[in-house]
C-alpha cells in the first residue's frame, strides 16, 4: 500500500511541473526549411510561403545561434538573402532568440526581418545593407542589448515599435573615404522609433549617405537621442516628436542636418556644426535644462525656437563660421549669441527671454586659451519681443557687437567694449524698466543710443582708457550719468577717495549727448587725465561735475556744451589722499584748478557772454564737505551750427508732382507716378480691384512707367500676395475711360515677391473685349489668367460667365 501511494505522488509531481520546450538552433530549422519547407520541434513551427519564413514559437520556445569560425567563438544566428529556399522575408513570433542576431544583405538584393510581438532577443542584433540592395527591419517585440545597423550602399529602414534594452542606431557611408571624386557608393536609410529605447540611440550619415531619424510621437529614448551627418553628399534629417533624455545633433565636412523637435527634451541638448558642416534646428517643443550650439571652421548654423526652453538658449560661431539664432517661443532663461575669431551671429528675439546677451569673445576653441585680439568677429542682437531682465551686447577682444531693443526689457540694457578693437553699440527704440549703460573697458568703444524711454538711470562709463557715448533721444525717466575712470580700481573712489593715485593709463573719454528729456538731470565725474563731455540740447533741470583730484593735486576736465539751456550747475571735487585742504589758500586752487578743466560754452546755464562763476564744493580725503569755493569760467563761444542742405521730405515730394499732374491733366484726371493702397488715379478711386479665389479683397500698389519714354504709360500693379491661383481684377466701363485718356497702354500685375508678371494686358485689349461681350456701362468685367472663363457682374450683384 506504501508503494502505490508513492507512486501516485509522483504522477502528482509530475503533472503539476510546467511544460519546458528544449531549443533549437538556426542552423537546424534553415536545413529541415531547405530541405521539406517546413519544420515543427521543440515548440517552434515554422514554413516557407514563397519569399517569406514565418517562425512561429509556443510558450517557453527558444532559438540558438550556431558556432561560427571567428577567434571568440561567437555563436550567432545568421539571416541572409536566400537562405532559405530564396526567401528574404523572415518574421519572428513568439519566440525568444538567445544568442546575436546578425541580419547581413550584401547580395544586392531585398531582405526584411520582423521580430513580432512576444519575440525577445536576449543578445544584440546587427543589422546591414550593401551591394545597392535594401534591407528593412521592424521590432515589434523585445531586444535585451544593443540594436546597431550599418550600411555603404543601397537603402535601409529600421522600426522599433516594441522595446530595446540597449544601445540603437549605427553608421552608413563611406566612413573612411571623405574625397569627394571617390564617394560613388550611395546609401539611404529610415530609422523611426515608436517604442522604447532604454538607452541611447544614435545615427551616423557620412559619406554618400542620406539619412532620416525619426523618434515618432509615442517613442521614448531614455537616454541620449543622436544623429548627424559627416562628410561629401552626406545629410541627415532628425525629428523628435516624443520624449528623449538628451538630444543631439551634427553635421561636419560639409554635410548638411535637419533638426526638429516637436516632443520633449528632458535634461538638456547640444548642436554641432564644423569643417564646413551645415546645420539647421528648429524647436516646437519643449526643451528641459540648456541647449547649446556651436558652430566651428566656416561652417554654417541656424536655430529658430517656436516653443519652450525651460533652460538656456545659447549657440556661438567660431572661426570664420556663422549662427542665426531666433526665438519666436519662450526662454525661460538666457538667449546667450556668441562670435568669435572673424565669425559672424546673429540673434533675434520675437518672444520672450529671461535674459538675451550678444558677445564677441577673443577665444580659441582648440586651445582653450585667451588669444586676445586675435580676428574680429560680429555678433548682432534683436529684441522685438520681452527681455525679462538683462540684455546684454559685449566684445572682449576685437570684433563688434550690435544690439536693437525694439520690444520691452524688464531690467537692465547693457552696451559694454573691453579692449583694443571692440566696439559695441546699442539702440533702444522701445522700453527698458530699469538702468542702461554704456561700459568702455581697456581701449575699448561702446555707444548707447535712446530713442525709446529708459525708466530708470544712465551709466556712460569708461575704465581705463577708451571711448563710451550715450545719446538720448528720447526720455530717460532717472538721472543721466557720466564717468571716466583711471582704472578699474579708481570706481570704487566715488564712495572712498582714499587711493593714493588715480591716474589714467592711456585717454579716457565719455560722453552724454542729451536730445530728448533726462527727467533728474545729468551728472559727470571724471579723475585726472581723463575727460568727459555733458551735451544738452534738450530738457534737463540740472548738470553737476564731479571731479576726483589725484596725490600731485590735479583733476581731469569736463565740458558742457548744447544749445539747450540749464539753470544749474553743481561742481564738487574729492581729493585723494596727501591732496592739501586745510588752508583757504589750498582749497581755492583746486577750485582753480577745477575752473580750468571746465568748459562751459555760451547759452548753458542761462549766460551768453562774460564769465560763469561757479560754486565747487570741496571734500577732504575722508569724503567730508570742507568747503564751498566760487571760481570764474570763461564762457566758450557756442559753436555755430552748420547749415545743412534742405532736403524736401518725401511727402513733399509727392505734394509738388501730385500739383504739376492735375495742372496737366485731362478732363480733371491725371496719372500719379505713386503707389495707392489701391487702385486709383490721383485722388480719385476707381472701380477697379483684384480679388483672391474665394472672392475677397487684395490690396495692391500702383506705379506708372512711361513705354520707351512716350506719353504712353505702363500701369504696374503689385498684389499684396503670391499666391497667383484663383486671382482675377474686376472693372466697368469708367476705368476703361479714364486709362485711355490718360494714355495707359498695358495693365500689368505682379506678386508681391516675384518681379515676372503673372497677368498683362492692353487697355485696347480689354476695351475690345468690354464691346465684344456688350456689357452695360455699370456691368463689372471679371478677368483672371489666360486660360481662365472671362465672367461679369451685373446690376443683380451675379457673378456669371459672359456668352
Amino acid at each position: 500500500m506504501l508503494k502505490k501511494i508513492i507512486a501516485v505522488g509522483m504522477a502528482l509531481i509530475i503533472m503539476i511541473m510546467p511544460m519546458t520546450a528544449s531549443a533549437v538552433t538556426w542552423g537546424t530549422v534553415v536545413a529541415q526549411l531547405n530541405a521539406t519547407g517546413s519544420y515543427s520541434g521543440d515548440g517552434v513551427e515554422a514554413s516557407v510561403e514563397g519569399d517569406a519564413v514565418t517562425v512561429n514559437g509556443s510558450a517557453g520556445a527558444t532559438i540558438e545561434g550556431d558556432p561560427v569560425e571567428w577567434a571568440d567563438g561567437r555563436i550567432m544566428i545568421n539571416l541572409y538573402t536566400d537562405q532559405v529556399q530564396g526567401a528574404n522575408r523572415y518574421a519572428f513570433n513568439n519566440v525568444t532568440l538567445s544568442d546575436e542576431v546578425s541580419i547581413d544583405n550584401a547580395a544586392g538584393g531585398s531582405m526584411s526581418v520582423t521580430f513580432g510581438e512576444g519575440t525577445t532577443v536576449n543578445a544584440a542584433v546587427t543589422a546591414g545593407v550593401n551591394g545597392n540592395g535594401s534591407t528593412s527591419v521592424t521590432n515589434n517585440g523585445t531586444v535585451n542589448a544593443d540594436f546597431n545597423t550599418y550600411g555603404e550602399s543601397g537603402s535601409f529602414s529600421m522600426t522599433n515599435n516594441g522595446t530595446i534594452n540597449g544601445h540603437m542606431g549605427g553608421g552608413f557611408g563611406d566612413y573612411e573615404n571623405v574625397d569627394p571624386e571617390a564617394a560613388t557608393r550611395v546609401v539611404t536609410g529610415a530609422i523611426t522609433n515608436n517604442g522604447t529605447v532604454n538607452g541611447d540611440a544614435d545615427v551616423y550619415a557620412f559619406t554618400g549617405a542620406s539619412m532620416s531619424v525619426v523618434n515618432g510621437e509615442n517613442g521614448v529614448v531614455s537616454g541620449t537621442l543622436t544623429a548627424g551627418a559627416s562628410y561629401q553628399n552626406s545629410s541627415m534629417s532628425l525629428v523628435n516628436d516624443g520624449a528623449v533624455g538628451n538630444f543631439d545633433s551634427w553635421a561636419e565636412g560639409t554635410g548638411k542636418t535637419i533638426t526638429i523637435n516637436n516632443g520633449t527634451v528632458e535634461n538638456g541638448m547640444y548642436v554641432g556644426a564644423d569643417h564646413s558642416g551645415t546645420i539647421t534646428m528648429e524647436n516646437n517643443g519643449t526643451i528641459s535644462g540648456d541647449f547649446y550650439a556651436q558652430s566651428n571652421q566656416s561652417s554654417s548654423m541656424t536655430l529658430v525656437n517656436n516653443g519652450t526652453y525651460n533652460g538656456n538658449f545659447q549657440g556661438s560661431a567660431w572661426d570664420e563660421s556663422s549662427l542665426e539664432m531666433t526665438n519666436n517661443g519662450q526662454v525661460d532663461a538666457v538667449m546667450n549669441v556668441c562670435s568669435s575669431q572673424d565669425a559672424v551671429a546673429t540673434g533675434v528675439n520675437n518672444g520672450t527671454a529671461g535674459e538675451m546677451l550678444g558677445f564677441v569673445m577673443a577665444w580659441d576653441i582648440e586651445s582653450e586659451q585667451n588669444v586676445a585680439n586675435e580676428g574680429s568677429a560680429s555678433t548682432t542682437i534683436t529684441n522685438n519681443g520681452t527681455v525679462d531682465h538683462y540684455m546684454i551686447a559685449q566684445a572682449w577682444g576685437e570684433g563688434t557687437v550690435s544690439g536693437v531693443n525694439n520690444g520691452h526689457v524688464g531690467e537692465v540694457l547693457v552696451s559694454a567694449a573691453e579692449g583694443a578693437g571692440s566696439s559695441v553699440s546699442v539702440v533702444n527704440n522701445g522700453t527698458t524698466e530699469s538702468h542702461a549703460f554704456a561700459d568702455a573697458i581697456d581701449g575699448g568703444n561702446a555707444q548707447l543710443i535712446n530713442k525709446g524711454a529708459v525708466a530708470g538711470d544712465t551709466y556712460t562709463e569708461v575704465f581705463g582708457n577708451g571711448v563710451a557715448q550715450t545719446v538720448n533721444d528720447g526720455t530717460v525717466g532717472g538721472a543721466s550719468f557720466t564717468a571716466a575712470y583711471g582704472s578699474l580700481q579708481s570706481m570704487a573712489l566715488s564712495a572712498d577717495s582714499a587711493a593714493s593715485d588715480t591716474s589714467v593709463s592711456g585717454s579716457a573719454f565719455a560722453e552724454t549727448i542729451n536730445n530728448g528729456t533726462i527727467a533728474e538731470g545729468m551728472e559727470s565725474y571724471v579723475v585726472a587725465g581723463a575727460q568727459t563731455s555733458l551735451v544738452n540740447n534738450g530738457s534737463v533741470p540740472s548738470v553737476s561735475a564731479s571731479f576726483e583730484a589725484n596725490a600731485s593735486g590735479e583733476t581731469g576736465s569736463t565740458s558742457l556744451i548744447g544749445s539747450g539751456t540749464t539753470g544749474k550747475l553743481v561742481v564738487e571735487v574729492m581729493a585723494a589722499q596727501g591732496v592739501d585742504t586745510s588752508t583757504a589758500e589750498a582749497r581755492q586752487k583746486i577750485a582753480d584748478d577745477v575752473a580750468s578743466g571746465l568748459t562751459v560754452y555760451a547759452g548753458q546755464l542761462g549766460l551768453t557772454e562774460g564769465n560763469a562763476t561757479i560754486e565747487v564744493v570741496i571734500y577732504d580725503e575722508t569724503g567730508e564737505a570742507v568747503d564751498t569755493v566760487e571760481a570764474e569760467v570763461p564762457l566758450t563761444p557756442a559753436e555755430p551750427k552748420e547749415e545743412e542742405e534742405y532736403v524736401p521730405s518725401e511727402e513733399e515730394i509727392r505734394h509738388e508732382m501730385e500739383e504739376k499732374r492735375k495742372a496737366e491733366s485731362l478732363a480733371g484726371v491725371y496719372a500719379s507716378p505713386y503707389w495707392c493702397r489701391q487702385m486709383s488715379l490721383g485722388y480719385r478711386s476707381l472701380n477697379f480691384r483684384v480679388f483672391d479665389g474665394e472672392g475677397k479683397n487684395v490690396l495692391i500698389r500702383e506705379r506708372l512707367s512711361w513705354i520707351d519714354g512716350g506719353p504712353k504709360k505702363n500701369l504696374n500693379l503689385r498684389v499684396r500676395t503670391d499666391e497667383t491661383e484663383g486671382l482675377t481684377i474686376r472693372f466697368d466701363e469708367e476705368v476703361l475711360d479714364i486709362l485711355e485718356r490718360t494714355e495707359i497702354d498695358t495693365i500689368t500685375l505682379l506678386t508681391y515677391t516675384e518681379k515676372e508678371p503673372f497677368m498683362q494686358y492692353k487697355t485696347s485689349d480689354l476695351r475690345a473685349a468690354f464691346t465684344q461681350f456688350g456689357l452695360e456701362r455699370t456691368d463689372l468685367l471679371v478677368i483672371g489668367g489666360m486660360d481662365d472663363e472671362v465672367m461679369k457682374i451685373g446690376a443683380d450683384g451675379q457673378l456669371v460667365p459672359v456668352e
